[in-house]
């Protein structure tokens, strides 16, 4: 996977192994498992992007991304997908890891490759994650009867 983040510097990375990736999933799963997720959105969630968002919302987004980024377990899970990658810019590549953030310039785009690598290694767990809750309402429904 290849990125130009907003700096102008180019993001490289490559898939973790199932291994690495599977601890970095269950470090995510049980850090999410007890936020409260609560969007309090005004409209269709058919149109979620088009939703207004409210206090509470944006409580839950606040409560997400500061609950990854303080992580110990998500870090340390973080770190072996990161090391695969490298950061370009000015033409010079470097692989990535502790030292490149050093760098005041590299550490504005700490967030963002922590984002980035964080979500091209998990996308392919959830791709699938649609399918286990699609037969929820029916199932529920032939229960009630």
């Amino acid at each position: 996977m290849q990125k130009i983040l907003d700096s102008g510097a180019v993001l490289e990375l490559s898939m973790a192994s199932f291994a690495e990736g599977t601890r970095l999933m269950k470090a995510v799963a049980k850090e999410l498992k007890n936020t409260q997720i609560s969007l309090g959105a005004k409209g269709d969630i058919k149109d979620f992007f088009k939703m207004e968002l409210g206090d509470e919302a944006m409580n839950t987004i606040k409560n997400i991304v500061t609950g990854l980024i303080a992580s110990e377990e998500i870090e340390a899970a973080l770190w072996p997908c990161m090391e695969r990658g490298s950061y370009t810019v000015g033409g010079v590549m470097r692989k990535i890891n502790r030292d490149l953030f050093e760098d005041e310039k590299a550490r504005a785009d700490y967030i963002p490759v922590l984002k980035e690598a964080l979500v091209y290694n998990l996308a392919p767990f959830f791709k699938s994650l649609g399918s286990l809750v699609k037969g929820i309402p029916a199932a529920t429904t032939s229960i009630q009867k």
